[in-house]
């Protein structure tokens, strides 16, 4: 697989996506903890390009160096995010990227990324966060973002507030696409700015 074929499937852009939650939507009032501007606390996170590197390691000698050099390019830890409602009652989400509008009803939505790529954008508040998430029993306003690539690749990323460290917020990163071995994942920590 070239790297062009596998960046196209996974996806591009901004930041959004992981694991796939099979808990029941709740209201949007969930999102009250994860609103405001947070930033990076680089030293509580994982580090994303260690995390590509190990699942580039899978690919064959031919294609590993392009496979790797695209994955590092997907595997982001955005400097700041912002998480917003909107007037429409809408998920608004940006990074340094284009801001995301979107409902919180898991139904897609065309949306455009920095790269010109246009891919489906979905978004939903979940009562719980997925049992694979390190801290998952200790979230609170669990929000499950997805980008979805037209051959297949998707981003998941799972958004919560953790309930016991007061502004702090929790991002995993689970990128898929047909022909990787495994998902590319991580964990990234944001501090709420004052």
């Amino acid at each position: 697989m070239s790297a062009g074929r596998l960046g196209h499937a996974i996806g591009a852009g901004v930041a959004l996506i992981t694991a796939m939650c099979l808990a029941r939507p709740v209201s949007a009032q969930s999102l009250t903890p994860l609103v405001g501007r947070w930033l990076l606390d680089r030293g509580a996170s994982d580090d994303p390009m260690r995390a590509a590197d190990s699942v580039a390691a899978a690919f064959s000698f031919v294609t590993r160096s392009m496979v790797r050099a695209k994955l590092r390019t997907l595997a982001r830890a955005w400097p700041s995010v912002t998480i917003a409602r909107s007037a429409t009652g809408a998920l608004a989400v940006w990074t340094d990227g284009p801001r995301v509008d979107l409902p919180l009803t898991d139904s897609t939505v065309a949306w455009q990324n920095e790269e010109g790529r246009t891919m489906q954008a979905a978004a939903r508040v979940d009562s719980v966060a997925p049992t694979d998430v390190r801290e998952a029993s200790a979230l609170d306003g669990v929000l499950v973002l997805r980008m979805l690539a037209p051959d297949g690749g998707e981003r998941r990323i799972i958004v919560g507030a953790v309930r016991s460290v007061p502004r702090t917020l929790v991002v995993h990163v689970r990128v898929m696409a047909p022909r990787m071995p495994r998902p590319l994942r991580y964990r990234l920590v944001y501090r709420l700015t004052a």
